[in-house]
């Protein structure tokens, strides 16, 4: 899930599809990018993307997709809880652990597991060579200081050492246990060229940002950034050749007769500082069969970003939405083929 210009889109509902489908449309354009629906691309099994101008957060970036999952709200909700992206190769997903709500040390032991590929050793050899006063990979100050300390790692070798998964399963457990307790306000700030960098303040300029998401989703957005409760995970997945890891936890409520859901990645060792993502989905009929409409909006904060402008900036938008759409598109089909 690692991850443009605004496609017009036009409301067309078929004649097959019960007027009570207009309901979601019309929430959907109340709060999203999206001013229309088209019903007939969704349920062909299109996923739909938006994203807007250029925010005024300069670390900012976001996108919005709708799509059709062929299968009731439950099932739905229940099956996207369960896919896992690690099945796909193109993905690059390499672990996605699912965690306990207050993790212990041992819980993230799996990372010394880790496939071996020229991702993995690539970020092995970044930990091994890591500089406390200009880290290549994202961390605080003291993570910093802590894994340039004499005797950390083994020298040479492939994969990830014994000292690089102690350093990174102690990381990783401090920050989710700090998260447990105190949510985002309890993450330690990251160390950057630019300063230092706390993942509350950037979840929250994404949220300013997003005012009318924020307002649909206010109640989850709180109990997110708020910590405790969830379904936290660790992942370790590609970003651009380098393996990185990340934490993250899920949250979701019933709204109505819709369900939301809320995913916040509060810590990533490369290419994001801060991901939110939030999803409502809606039962719907289409061709007289039960299915569901989901709306997503993938929001993220990146230090890279914050030096890009112009075209180079717009070439980073369409990147993201063509990876998540690529995530969706097989998450879908995977969902799918359960019916």
């Amino acid at each position: 899930m690692r991850l443009s210009i605004l496609v017009p889109l036009f409301l067309t509902v078929a004649a097959s599809v019960p007027r009570a489908m207009a309901d979601p449309a019309a929430e959907i354009t109340s709060f999203s990018l999206f001013k229309e629906v088209d019903m007939k691309k969704l349920a062909k099994g299109e996923v739909l993307s938006a994203s807007s101008a250029t925010m005024r957060f300069a670390r900012g970036l976001a996108v919005e997709t709708l799509f059709i999952l062929p299968m009731p709200l439950a099932k739905a909700n229940d099956a996207q809880q369960k896919w896992d992206g690690t099945r796909h190769s193109e993905l690059k997903i390499y672990q996605h652990v699912d965690l306990p709500r207050h993790p212990s040390a041992q819980d993230f032991q799996k990372i010394a597991t880790a496939t071996h590929n020229r991702s993995v050793d690539k970020f092995a050899a970044a930990t091994e060579k890591l500089n406390p006063e200009r880290p290549e990979l994202q961390m605080s100050a003291a993570e910093a200081k802590n894994a340039s300390s004499p005797g950390k790692f083994e020298a040479g070798g492939k994969g990830i050492s014994p000292g690089v998964a102690a350093f990174w399963s102690g990381l990783l457990h401090t920050r989710a246990s700090a998260f447990a307790s105190g949510g985002l306000g309890g993450q330690p700030a990251y160390l950057t060229r630019s300063g230092a960098i706390r993942p509350a303040d950037d979840a929250a300029a994404l949220l300013r940002e997003r005012g009318a998401i924020h307002k649909q989703f206010s109640s989850l957005a709180s109990t997110m950034t708020g910590g405790g409760g969830g379904a936290p995970f660790y992942e370790l997945f590609d970003v651009e050749g380098r393996a990185a890891v990340s934490l993250g936890a899920t949250f979701s409520r019933t709204a109505g007769e819709s369900i939301q859901s809320g995913t916040v990645q509060y810590y990533s060792s490369d290419g994001f500082l801060v991901m939110l993502t939030f999803m409502q989905m809606w039962p719907v009929q289409i061709d007289g069969k039960a299915a569901t409409l989901v709306w997503r909006s993938d929001m993220i904060s990146s230090s890279q970003l914050g030096e890009l402008h112009g075209i180079e900036r717009s070439g980073s938008s369409v990147a993201m939405r063509k990876e998540i759409q690529k995530n969706i598109a097989a998450m879908v089909k995977d969902i799918s083929s359960q019916r």
